[in-house]
């Protein structure tokens, strides 16, 4: 028992976990080292622009609906798929790939448009099992 302010309080004793980080977490995947190239390809430059060339052509509004409001650059085909149907293994790969920075394959959608699509989140895995 425990006083506090003149009441008595039962304590509850409870362990403190160690946090498990970096290689000792139960999720971990690897270091930077081990960063798919699709994830670093997203991270250049050259990226990063192709998305501000959607966004411009497709005049800052969802194609579907012409809304404003959490509008986001969507791949018409994949992102993913690209990759594969070109064998891109590098990043230099990448960024010499004109298919993947081809801004007719990139469509601007509000969020509710974009989880409609059939690509939407993993769905872009059952395009590359065929």
């Amino acid at each position: 028992m425990l006083k506090i302010h003149g009441k008595e309080h039962t304590l509850q004793v409870s362990y403190i976990k160690e946090k498990v980080t970096g290689e000792n977490h139960w999720n971990w995947k690897g270091g930077e080292e081990n960063k798919t190239i699709n994830y670093k390809l997203r991270k250049t430059s050259q990226y990063k622009n192709w998305r501000k060339s959607c966004i411009k052509k497709n005049n800052y509004s969802c194609i579907v609906c012409g809304g404003k409001d959490r509008v986001e650059v969507d791949h018409i085909v994949p992102f993913s798929v690209l990759l594969k149907e070109n064998n891109i293994e590098s990043i230099e790969d990448g960024l010499c790939c004109e298919n993947l920075w081809n801004i007719n394959n990139g469509r601007l959608l509000c969020r509710k448009h974009h989880k409609e699509t059939s690509t939407y989140g993993q769905g872009a895995k059952n395009l590359l099992n065929l």
